[in-house]
């Protein structure tokens, strides 16, 4: 069973799904920028002989950069996954992720939507977690 703190952290990625096309979106925008901007390294670190403060910062910056996009890049497919798998395999689950998750709909719109009770979707909610879950720790995202 996996613990309170894993359910919200899933449930976080899977609101975060169709925002993750702009994050990563602007991450590049920002890692480009810096190239753009930046002035000739090699010939500054052969000049001076030795590594300036600032040429290790941006070289840090743009490694955290680059392993934020592949995080984000790792979740995104993840979900779509999971939500191209149910969209074969069960309507019903497919359905539900897009309103719980995607849409955020509350329980009361779910219900009239899919005709199903608060239970049903507590159970519904809990096995798409647990599957988008089981993926993640298979990608290295979630550690138990």
């Amino acid at each position: 069973m996996l613990d309170e703190q894993i359910i919200r952290n899933v449930e976080s990625h899977l609101k975060m799904y169709y925002f993750y096309d702009d994050e990563i979106a602007e991450l590049e925008r920002s890692l480009t920028m810096q190239v753009d901007n930046a002035q000739d390294v090699n010939s500054y670190i052969q000049s001076k002989n030795k590594i300036s403060q600032k040429v290790a910062n941006k070289a840090i910056n743009n490694i955290i950069i680059k392993d934020k996009i592949e995080f984000y890049k790792k979740w995104k497919e993840i979900i779509k996954v999971v939500l191209e798998e149910y969209k074969e395999t069960d309507k019903l689950k497919h359905d539900y992720m897009i309103y719980k998750f995607f849409r955020q709909y509350q329980i009361p719109k779910i219900e009239m939507l899919l005709y199903i009770k608060s239970t049903m979707q507590n159970t519904l909610r809990h096995t798409i977690i647990y599957r988008v879950a089981l993926l993640a720790v298979q990608e290295k995202l979630i550690k138990l």
